[in-house]
């Protein structure tokens, strides 16, 4: 097949150069003025239509790599299966937001010899990372198929760029045009705030970008206060740039964290577009850097609806309604300080994907009367060591942990009394826990302040989720006028059989970021107590600390 090709720049594919000339070129010629429309109007069409089923074939020196699954334009999400030769470590499943990947290698990837990947993904075994056009095929595909909607029209790429018909042809029956027509790079937005994780409104986007973490309402003596956005662990991640201030200062509502699909920049140049006559797109070809070139097939259904893409956790689960909150909903959620803390304290579980295929996950006890936490950490893939965290008022301290002494032993005291067990696991648990060792190590910690385990976006991520949830049972001032004014009422959630109600209250430095575009959600009980909170991570994706209520023993402040 005869395919255009795809530059690099930015570390994203991002433009296209120009294709091979058609075997007579007396058949092409320039669009005429409909045609011109048309193809304007195909980017538009894309998004109004809003998901599509896609098959393609990715050609690197013959050996072939098959993809198959959905893309959502206006959740701005897609969820793939890669098999064929040349899938190589690839193959298995793959979902994406604009700049975010998150990939499940497998023998097999697809349900029933169908090409497609399962409707209901697997809940674990998933990596993120942050995309990478430039040198890896299925990155820069993922940069193209996002980049065929948009919420304006082509019309300007179109003076810039050269645009030809070359013949007509048909797919399964249908009349189309063979259109050579410009890539229209995509307008940069925050991570999740168009895609699986925010909001689902019909073709809105956003340029004003994510925000960083400022002061919430009445949040004044928990920890962490007024951050801005943050990126790394406690176990090594280093902190990448950032765009807000340091911690306790307010942020940048610029993009932090979002990756460019394209660079406005790049284009010039060209993809083969198969287009009928309602602008709709049914086929694309073009050569990816490395030239490889790819075909890709989209199958338009008559109700778009129907194809219903389940994002994973860590792409920010269902998609979300934002709506302004009832005054029953505000006064549940104004409840939420004063209900953890006569819950006195919880255990707890973490999981917080990396960019690099990390994954650091924790479980331990949060004290909410006396504001002190104490988790053990380690990395899925033991990709760095495991590390204990001790958090209270004053700040972060951090021990590594070797031997990873985690192992259930003998049980701590359920009151608020010293213990020297580490404590059992209960039904009620959250999956995965297991105490850190009690008594807690006396020496080797590393502690810092939270304004030092910050860099110039702010808190890291690790630190931000530890400085809200402490914050969730010690804030004051989240009184109803307040809350009802500020929060957002997300989406309702069943949480191991709990029915919850997920809410954002968006920081003063997130006053442009769009409804559902906050970084922290708070998972609400029928009581007003937190059950889980979730960060969207400056790489895009979202980490989770979930919260099972009860007795915590005593735990050990900063040293």
């Amino acid at each position: 097949m005869t395919c255009l090709a795809v530059a690099s720049g930015a570390g994203l594919a991002v433009g296209l150069a120009a294709p091979a000339p058609p075997t007579d070129q007396d058949s092409t010629r320039p669009l005429t003025a409909a045609e011109g429309r048309r193809l304007a109007a195909m980017w538009t069409t894309n998004l109004r239509d809003g998901a599509v089923t896609v098959r393609a074939t990715l050609d690197r020196s013959g050996t072939l790599t098959r993809v198959g699954g959905w893309v959502d334009w206006r959740r701005q999400i897609a969820y793939l299966a890669i098999d064929g030769a040349g899938a190589g470590t690839d193959r298995g499943l793959l979902q994406a937001l604009p700049g975010v990947v998150a990939s499940r290698p497998s023998v097999g990837g697809t349900a029933g010899g169908t090409g497609l990947p399962p409707a209901v993904p697997p809940a674990d075994g998933w990596r993120i990372r942050r995309a990478e056009s430039a040198t890896r095929d299925l990155d820069a595909l993922l940069t193209l198929l996002f980049g065929l909607a948009a919420d304006r029209d082509g019309a300007q790429a179109l003076t810039r760029a050269p645009a030809r018909w070359l013949n007509p042809d048909q797919i399964g029956g249908l009349p189309v045009d063979v259109l050579i027509g410009p890539a229209l790079p995509a307008v940069p937005t925050p991570p999740g705030t168009t895609g699986t994780g925010g909001t689902v409104a019909a073709g809105e986007t956003d340029d004003a970008g994510q925000s960083g973490a400022g002061t919430a309402p009445g949040d004044g003596t928990a920890p962490g206060d007024g951050t801005a956005p943050g990126d790394g662990t406690a176990l090594g991640d280093g902190p990448a740039p950032g765009d807000g201030t340091a911690a306790g200062r307010t942020g940048s509502a610029s993009a932090t964290g979002a990756r460019d699909p394209g660079d406005p920049k790049a284009l010039g140049g060209v993809i083969r577009y198969w287009l009928d006559r309602d602008a709709r797109l049914h086929r694309f070809e073009a050569t990816l850097p490395g030239a490889v070139p790819v075909r890709a097939d989209l199958d338009r259904p008559a109700d778009p609806k129907k194809i219903k893409i389940n994002a994973i956790d860590a792409l920010g689960g269902d998609p979300v309604r934002p709506r302004a909150v009832t005054d029953a909903e505000a006064d549940r959620l104004a409840r939420m300080p004063r209900v953890d803390r006569s819950r006195g304290g919880a255990r707890v579980t973490l999981t917080l994907p990396g960019g690099s295929n990390t994954e650091l996950r924790g479980s331990g006890w949060i004290d909410w009367r006396r504001a002190t936490a104490y988790l053990s950490l380690t990395e899925a893939a033991g990709r760095v060591p495991p590390a204990l965290i001790r958090a209270d008022a004053t700040g972060v301290a951090r021990r590594e942990d070797p031997a990873g002494s985690t192992a259930t032993g003998s049980t701590a005291s359920g009151g608020t009394g010293r213990s020297t067990g580490r404590g059992a696991s209960r039904a009620t648990d959250p999956p995965g826990w297991q105490a850190p060792p009690l008594p807690s190590p006396r020496d080797g910690w590393s502690t810092a302040s939270w304004l030092e385990r910050a860099d110039d976006g702010g808190e890291l991520d690790l630190e931000l989720l530890l400085s809200e949830a402490l914050a969730a049972g010690r804030r004051t001032g989240w009184e109803v006028p307040t809350v009802r004014a500020a929060a957002v009422w997300l989406r309702s959630e069943t949480l191991r059989g709990r029915q919850l109600t997920v809410f954002e209250v968006p920081k003063p430095a997130e006053a442009g970021a769009p409804p559902g575009g906050a970084r922290l959600r708070y998972w609400i009980d029928s009581n007003g107590g937190l059950r889980r909170l979730e960060l969207r991570t400056r790489t895009g994706a979202f980490a989770q600390l979930d919260v099972a209520p009860g007795p915590v023993p005593w735990l050990p402040a900063v040293p």
